[in-house]
């Protein structure tokens, strides 16, 4: 979720340079804290504080999947999702992001409009150079919910133990990586 945060950051920026406004390093990196980590920040407290005790989801573990339970291993889950902290970080992932799609396609319209604009001071090479990145921005944009969908699919499917392998179980901690 931080990645779309910092694209965000840089569709500003982007368009700060458009507009003949050079953004400073200090500015850039405070655009980046004040807006990269609250959300992420929240999420992770609200997490951490959902977190069930070890032994809990070691009985959980063991009696469900007695095939990956260790008693070795350190165990990190939550006994119940529908816990209100839990509730709420799960909602937060969700709705959070929906608001900064729409700013960025405002910025990414803004940005297009000053390239169409520039046309008595940018050579045809320099916009097309900047019409690229901003398609580059762009497409950053749709890895979020790619990768959201390439997770919450087959995690979905196992919660619901329609499918359980330990080739989907890698498969989501590779994309989750």
């Amino acid at each position: 979720q931080i990645q779309l945060y910092i694209v965000l950051v840089s569709f500003i920026v982007r368009l700060q340079i458009m507009k003949n406004r050079k953004p400073s390093d200090r500015s850039i990196i405070v655009h980046l804290a004040m807006l990269s980590c609250p959300v992420p920040a929240v999420i992770l407290v609200l997490f951490l504080r959902s977190r069930s005790d070890d032994s809990i989801v070691r009985d959980i573990l063991l009696n469900r999947f007695p095939e990956y339970a260790s008693h070795n291993d350190t165990i990190f889950g939550f006994a119940d999702v529908r816990i209100a902290s839990m509730s709420i970080a799960l909602t937060l992932m969700i709705i959070a992001i929906i608001p900064l799609y729409f700013i960025i396609l405002i910025l990414r319209m803004k940005i297009l409009e000053c390239l169409s604009d520039s046309h008595a001071y940018l050579s045809e090479r320099t916009k097309s150079m900047h019409s690229q990145f901003v398609k580059m921005l762009t497409l950053q944009c749709a890895i979020s919910p790619i990768v959201f969908l390439t997770t919450l699919v087959p995690m979905e499917l196992e919660h619901f133990e329609v499918i359980r392998h330990p080739i989907v179980e890698a498969m989501i901690n590779v994309v989750s990586a």
